[in-house]
């Protein structure tokens, strides 16, 4: 099982490397490591390597019918959308707690890993109409995100994976109250009405998806592959 998480932002116009010299310049005390690369270095865990895509189809296979979409009300193309990727590798340092080489309490590397996921989401004027996890126990031939064109431009998912950020668009689209009582280990809304929930903290990815899933009415990562 390869031992990462990468969470994505995918953002509805503009140039990559704009985004990222706005991140870098908000966060501070991040280190460039290339042009189009930087490097947060947490205190509870190792480093947070954010990079940059010129659209979504750089990386993930999709037909044209799902990176376009078009209609009276919404167009949308998906291959110009700039993505930001934060990337974390040996995730088993997320728990935290006393198998941890640092002092840290259960669960802390965890958390601040949402503290700077959701920093960096209020860091720029242009908020992502999208945000979204991929974690190693996503199915192997699961080789598309939780996202078309027109899943964006209606406000939906066309799954739920482990940690999503669901934009105001969404949110409205399955309901604030559903989102909220959902029964995952974390649920926070954001200043802008967006609502961040992560299904749960199990590190050893024993614990699945299906029940917050299935609360707001999505069916979860484990159920597509």
């Amino acid at each position: 099982m390869t031992n990462y998480v990468h969470v994505e932002f995918v953002y509805p116009s503009g140039e990559p490397e704009e985004t990222l010299d706005d991140l870098e310049e908000t966060l501070g005390g991040s280190d460039s490591i290339e042009s189009s690369r930087i490097m947060i270095e947490p205190s509870s865990f190792g480093n947070v390597r954010i990079g940059t895509y010129d659209g979504i189809t750089d990386h993930w296979p999709l037909e044209e019918t799902e990176f376009f979409y078009e209609s009276s009300h919404h167009s949308l193309n998906l291959a110009d959308s700039p993505t930001v990727q934060f990337s974390v590798s040996d995730v088993q340092y997320l728990k935290g707690g006393a198998e941890h080489p640092l002092d840290v309490g259960p669960d802390e590397p965890l958390r601040e890993l949402l503290d700077i996921l959701t920093f960096c989401y209020r860091a720029t004027e242009n908020r992502p109409i999208a945000a979204y996890s991929t974690t190693p126990d996503t199915p192997l031939d699961l080789l598309k995100p939780p996202i078309t064109a027109e899943s964006v431009a209606n406000g939906q998912l066309t799954y739920l994976p482990w940690l999503t950020i669901f934009p105001p668009r969404m949110v409205e689209s399955y309901g604030k109250e559903t989102i909220l009582s959902a029964l995952a280990w974390h649920v926070e809304t954001l200043d802008d009405g967006s609502i961040l929930v992560v299904c749960h903290n199990d590190m050893e990815w024993e614990t699945d998806c299906r029940d917050v899933a299935e609360h707001i009415g999505l069916p979860a990562y484990e159920e597509i592959g």
